[in-house]
């Protein structure tokens, strides 16, 4: 059970707050120029980053095994032989790589002692016969040290040679501060998050994947003045950053922890993290057990039920009708822009409704229950989608329902239940007298909350729950429900 304390003293509580910015022309291509040149800074360091993460897969024997796997690799080789312009033709493990004409012949001493397995390929192009060292990084020591804390420094990317002079330039021109602020939080959070398995695998940047926000999370160097409604973020280059609205939604003077500057479709926004004191919310014996779902947000074991607003199936028809649209337009014309733009901001606003929909519903819930329970669905195992199955005549493929898997998947982004359980989560352990808990998913809807008895046959449709032993009837959302209260807070009926 969860333990319930005092209310009495004040609380220490992060908020983030989301501001419209308005920037001058200068600022605006000091922003643009700024975020093209931290792009080859990002790539460079998660290479780094995954550099180090292959020197620790590589220990693994039964990594090394997969690769050593003769068969394996001969049937790679027969699948990409007939390719005219690259293609492996022998692959070597070895300690020691041949010489490489790029490097130094420091570089390749260095390279002979490294004592960690290395894969390559020799490979044959136009060029000639070659080896293709599969590590770029393989040379460096410690790569992720250099990632967290030298790559966005002066002296070392002057020295390590892995940028070009063009890059370099334009990289040295941005505030240092900014470029150590934007490793740390925008790479490095996110690598913590892929590490843990919270996140999907990071991508590198590029033209049509580039950087979007820039931060600042020395609390020292924001001149934040709020009854001038400006804000000096990015050091003195970038100048005074003007929004509005703050004093509808925070009052006092109160000098940010950190904060950003993003663009999205309909501009820029300014986002700034404030550390204030509040009183923890009145305590509360309720207990519930929560199931979300599609028909249905989320199923509450009381009985109650949050409905599923749909919000990209309202904007659905417009979008269709823009999407053709700019499907019929010339690409990089100024009309087919013109609807990108709009494109992008119907997105943003369907996004923005759902986000203060989960708000409101997480703070709901959180300030009336003192304990949370809620089904750890899988949400990323939900929405792969189907395998591809090949006809016994070797002519095309079977059916295997892929069109409307991808309905389905498109209505589980629409709930944006990821979101809302990391909004319950997050507000939850905020309170001393707040208790969240995931139960697993497995058998809370074949289960019978009243006898325990488990049979997929109880389940007779989707909808409703029928056990096969005691009789119980119910819908099959609520039985789910109750069943993962029990099971949260030591009431299983098993």
């Amino acid at each position: 059970m969860f333990a319930i304390k005092s209310m009495s003293e004040l609380v220490q509580h992060h908020i983030t707050i989301q501001l419209k910015a308005y920037l001058s022309t200068t600022q605006t291509a000091l922003f643009e120029n700024w975020t093209d040149s931290l792009r080859p800074l990002y790539n460079l360091a998660l290479g780094l980053l995954y550099e180090e993460q292959q020197r620790r897969w590589r220990t693994n024997q039964k990594f090394l095994k997969n690769y050593l796997d003769k068969s394996s690799l001969q049937t790679y080789l027969n699948e990409i032989e007939n390719k005219p312009d690259i293609y492996p033709v022998e692959w070597h493990i070895t300690k020691a790589l041949p010489e490489c004409d790029w490097l130094t012949k420091e570089e390749n001493e260095v390279r002979k002692k490294d004592n960690t397995k290395s894969l390559a390929c020799r490979t044959i192009n136009r060029d000639g016969n070659f080896f293709t060292p599969i590590r770029p990084y393989w040379h460096l020591e410690e790569p992720q040290k250099l990632a967290k804390f030298k790559c966005f420094t002066n002296q070392w990317l002057i020295s390590c040679n892995l940028l070009t002079n063009y890059h370099l330039q334009k990289l040295l021109n941005v505030n240092m501060k900014v470029r150590q602020s934007f490793i740390s939080m925008n790479l490095m959070e996110a690598w913590k998050r892929y590490q843990k398995g919270d996140f999907r695998k990071l991508k590198f940047k590029s033209k049509r994947n580039p950087v979007i926000s820039l931060c600042n999370k020395q609390t020292n160097r924001i001149k934040f003045d709020p009854e001038a409604n400006n804000c000096q973020l990015l050091g003195k280059e970038f100048g005074l950053i003007e929004f509005r609205g703050l004093h509808n939604r925070h009052q006092g003077q109160i000098q940010p922890r950190n904060g950003s500057l993003t663009k999205k479709a309909d501009g820029y926004y300014l986002n700034l993290v404030f550390q204030v004191e509040h009183k923890p919310i009145p305590d509360s014996d309720l207990q519930v057990g929560i199931d979300p779902g599609l028909v249905t947000l989320l199923t509450l074991s009381d009985g109650k039920c949050i409905s599923n607003q749909r919000f990209l199936k309202e904007n659905e028809r417009h979008l269709t009708v823009l999407q053709k649209k700019l499907s019929r337009q010339t690409p990089g014309s100024k009309n087919w822009e013109k609807t990108k733009k709009a494109l992008a901001k119907i997105h943003k606003q369907t996004a923005d409704h759902r986000k203060y929909y989960n708000h409101k519903v997480s703070t709901h819930l959180v300030n009336k229950y003192g304990a949370i329970a809620i089904e750890d669905t899988k949400l990323t195992n939900m929405n792969k989608r189907p395998k591809a199955e090949k006809r016994e005549d070797g002519k095309g493929y079977e059916h295997n329902g892929a069109k409307a898997k991808a309905g389905l998947n498109q209505s589980f982004h629409d709930a944006g239940l990821g979101q809302l359980r990391a909004f319950l989560e997050s507000k939850a352990n905020s309170y001393e007298n707040r208790h969240i808990e995931r139960v697993r998913a497995n058998y809370t809807s074949q289960k019978c909350s009243r006898c325990g008895h488990t049979d997929s046959e109880n389940r007779l449709t989707q909808a409703s729950f029928h056990c096969l032993k005691c009789g119980l009837e119910m819908p099959a959302d609520l039985n789910a429900a109750i069943n993962i209260e029990q099971t949260a807070f030591g009431l299983d009926k098993s």
